[in-house]
């Protein structure tokens, strides 16, 4: 199992090509389909088919949905890159409608608020869920950025479809079924030129995929196509660790997701390559944090638990004894440098803090994979952590966990005990080493 997917985007990315890429990487499709079968959305079919572009061989995907207000025609996602035609809007280039009720042929486009709640309540995996809530609260901030608006109230135009929510979800199921953990990109490719939207003419890179791609290193090319979408940028916004050229890696797997044809230098398809660090790596990091004397100890559990929740890679407080010897709690915040901004908004909003401060450091990471075994209870990921391709230490998964014991209404020690027991003697089936002895948190 992969545990670093490299985004190789000499021809722009979208949506629809990064879903392409990971079921051509071998992601079961009906793993995918079957968890976003349980969304709350409008009826839909995805086609999923092998076509070239120029000499590769690439997966295409589009969504169609199969019940419209206005009719039933299929829509799909060959407009992401097309040409720009003006009796054809690019409906992709702008996601952002300030009247949901009129904005979409008649139907209803929903605000950032509907699909958090809909993602929050839908029965996803959690690393799934946590890549998607990112990816759109993105979205939201960078159209609420461009529009003067809170994110809250962003309504979302054709990034709400039912074509971009299986895009942006089916994509975060993909990744976290591959399970790798670490991400990076080459630079992002972008067009030149305007288009035509259901909003009017807008320039190319469209609005948003500016907004998103703050921090990240662009190329623009004098070709009249939407190479990169919004769509794609907050996806790739949301899951990569570090822009650049290929890391080294052992590599394991190539996927190639297909975009429409167009007359461009290169084939119209997203790369996506699959591996492990061969030793352990470096990874970029900001640590921010925060004195705080004068807020309730919930207040401050409560803003733990969303910076976790909106994609910090740590988070924690500590006491401390101020000047004029105040007692505190210092809190501390580990994320990517791409999340910074949305988390420190986050304690601002919440917290009686008058400033943060941040420096940048670099993590030493072990690679990691999950096991699956079977309890009396249900299967549970076991997380291995691995240096020079040996397991150094393993631990079941904490979700995995606390559904079998909550479904089974027995103590969670009782599921610990039976998951490291089958993990070892998985590994002894194997003839691997004995299992090493569980590790906390990875």
């Amino acid at each position: 199992m992969p545990t670093h997917l490299h985004f190789d985007c000499f021809s722009g990315l979208s949506g629809n090509m990064l879903l392409g890429a990971m079921l051509d990487l071998g992601v079961p499709r009906r793993e995918i389909e079957d968890h976003l079968r349980k969304l709350p959305i409008e009826p839909w079919a995805l086609r999923v088919e092998e076509v070239r572009r120029g000499p590769i061989r690439a997966t295409w995907c589009s969504v169609e949905a199969l019940s419209h207000a206005h009719g039933a025609e299929a829509h799909d996602h060959a407009h992401e890159h097309d040409h720009h035609d003006p009796a054809h809007p690019h409906s992709h280039a702008h996601a952002f409608c300030r009247e949901p009720d009129t904005c979409s042929a008649g139907r209803h486009s929903p605000r950032f608020a509907d699909i958090r709640a809909m993602l929050v309540s839908a029965s996803l995996p959690s690393r799934a869920r946590e890549i998607a809530l990112r990816a759109f609260d993105l979205l939201a901030r960078a159209e609420g950025r461009i529009h003067g608006l809170p994110p809250e109230d962003v309504v979302f135009h054709e990034v709400g479809a039912v074509d971009s929510i299986v895009d942006i979800v089916g994509t975060a199921l993909a990744v976290a079924a591959c399970g790798a953990e670490r991400f990076s990109c080459a630079p992002l490719v972008l067009g030149s030129g305007s288009i035509m939207t259901q909003h009017g003419r807008l320039p190319l890179p469209a609005p948003a995929t500016v907004e998103l791609l703050r921090g990240a290193p662009v190329v623009q090319l004098p070709h009249p196509f939407e190479f990169t979408t919004p769509t794609g940028a907050a996806l790739v916004m949301a899951l990569v660790d570090r822009f650049g050229p290929l890391p080294e890696l052992v590599l394991s797997g190539t996927g190639y997701g297909a975009g429409s044809e167009r007359p461009t230098p290169f084939p119209n398809v997203l790369r996506v390559l699959a591996g492990s660090a061969p030793a352990t790596a470096d990874a970029p990091a900001v640590v921010f944090e925060t004195n705080i004397d004068n807020a309730a100890g919930e207040d401050i559990g409560h803003v733990l638990a969303a910076l976790l929740a909106a994609g910090a890679l740590d988070a924690f407080a500590a006491p401390v004894q101020m000047k004029k010897s105040r007692p505190a709690q210092v809190l501390t915040c580990v994320c990517r440098p791409a999340d910074q901004a949305a988390l420190e908004e986050i304690v601002f909003r919440n917290l009686p803090t008058l400033g943060i401060r941040s420096h940048g450091v670099s993590r030493r990471i072990l690679d990691r994979r999950h096991v699956k075994v079977a309890t009396p209870w249900g299967t549970v990921r076991v997380k291995e952590a691995l240096r020079g391709g040996v397991v150094l230490h393993a631990t079941p998964e904490y979700d995995d966990l606390h559904a079998c014991a909550e479904a089974h209404r027995i103590g969670i020690g009782l599921i610990r005990r039976a998951a490291m027991a089958a993990y070892a003697q998985r590994r002894e089936g194997r003839g691997e080493e004995p299992s090493p002895e569980p590790s906390g948190a990875l």
